[in-house]
């Protein structure tokens, strides 16, 4: 071998893992890091604020799509306005689906009609799945996932089958199937069974299994399911995967792993590496500072610091980069 993927270091044939977060790497130390990253003094790669693709420790240098830098002088990215997919500090540029652009001078984005994909002044140009155009989006008949008319199907939801333009329920428990009753993948929870001559069935699988060889059979379980014996049996509190009843693999969003057990991220923490070390990004309402999940400032549901709010709770209005309460009687 004489190249790695990005994210790995070839050393005397083999490809290493570089750091987390590191882009290229030089042994144990990063060189570069991966967008959204920047390399910090004892050389991590530490997250850049929210809506940064690439910033030094003190300042946004490009922002993500939806997110533009106010002015040239500018150190935190500040999000597009709903329905905004790109733009400058005074001019939305491209909208995000669903919407559309009035004027080329426009400042932000206006809604299509209720269930249209695309869409101009004028009108409707394409519809949300499930519907079909005409001169308005309208909903497709029961079961069909794409239609051409209220009576011409294309295409079915799970759980039905095309037939003569028309979208047929399969039968209970059935994902997908060829014809009524013939089922030929089934919903989760449930395996395709067959018992001694008869057809085929989807049948109930034990507790907690999402596939199975009999009804008290299981052959892969939910996640904080672990399989034994032929049955699923549940992982500890907060493990999203476990290997037996007390030992975790992996945990559910807000804990980390240690020694086999789940234990509480911080107030704040999605995901963390440690109790006092947080990951980002963080739960609503908080921003990442120095590995700790602080809380935005008063009425502020979204910030990149605490002195700049993207968005704000009902009853306060965005001005400035902070959230200022509405007079009373206003929301």
């Amino acid at each position: 071998m004489t190249t790695c993927a990005s994210g790995y270091l070839l050393i005397e044939g083999q490809c290493y893992a570089c750091p987390s977060n590191a882009l290229t790497c030089s042994g144990p130390v990063p060189s570069t890091c991966n967008s959204g990253y920047y390399l910090n003094s004892v050389y991590v790669c530490t997250a850049c604020q929210s809506g940064a693709a690439t910033c030094s420790a003190t300042a946004a240098l490009t922002c993500l799509t939806g997110y533009y830098l106010p002015s040239s002088t500018s150190t935190t990215c500040t999000a597009c306005q709903t329905g905004v997919a790109t733009c400058t500090a005074s001019v939305a540029l491209t909208c995000s689906t669903g919407y559309y652009l009035p004027l080329s001078t426009s400042t932000s984005c206006t809604a299509c009609a209720s269930n249209t994909a695309t869409c101009t002044s004028s009108g409707a140009s394409s519809c949300n799945s499930g519907y079909y155009l005409a001169s308005i989006c309208t909903l497709c008949a029961y079961g069909a996932a794409t239609c051409s008319s209220a009576t011409v199907a294309l295409s079915c939801l799970n759980g039905f089958f095309l037939s003569s333009s028309n979208c047929v329920a399969c039968g209970i428990n059935v994902q997908s199937c060829s014809s009524y009753l013939v089922p030929s993948t089934c919903n989760t929870g449930y395996s395709l069974i067959a018992v001694g001559s008869a057809a085929a069935t989807c049948v109930k699988c034990p507790a907690g299994a999402t596939a199975c060889t009999a009804s008290n059979v299981a052959t892969t379980c939910m996640n904080g399911f672990f399989l034994t014996n032929g049955l699923c049996a549940n992982c500890a509190a907060n493990s999203l995967s476990c290997s037996t009843t007390t030992y975790a693999l992996t945990c559910n969003n807000g804990y980390f792993l240690s020694s086999g057990a789940c234990l509480a991220c911080a107030t704040g923490a999605i995901t963390c590496t440690s109790a006092t070390v947080a990951t980002s990004p963080c739960m609503t309402g908080y921003f990442l500072l120095s590995s700790v999940c602080t809380i935005c400032s008063t009425g502020a549901t979204s910030c990149t610091s605490a002195s700049v709010a993207t968005a704000c709770a009902s009853g306060y209005f965005l001005s400035s980069s902070a959230c200022v309460a509405c007079s009373s009687g206003t929301s």
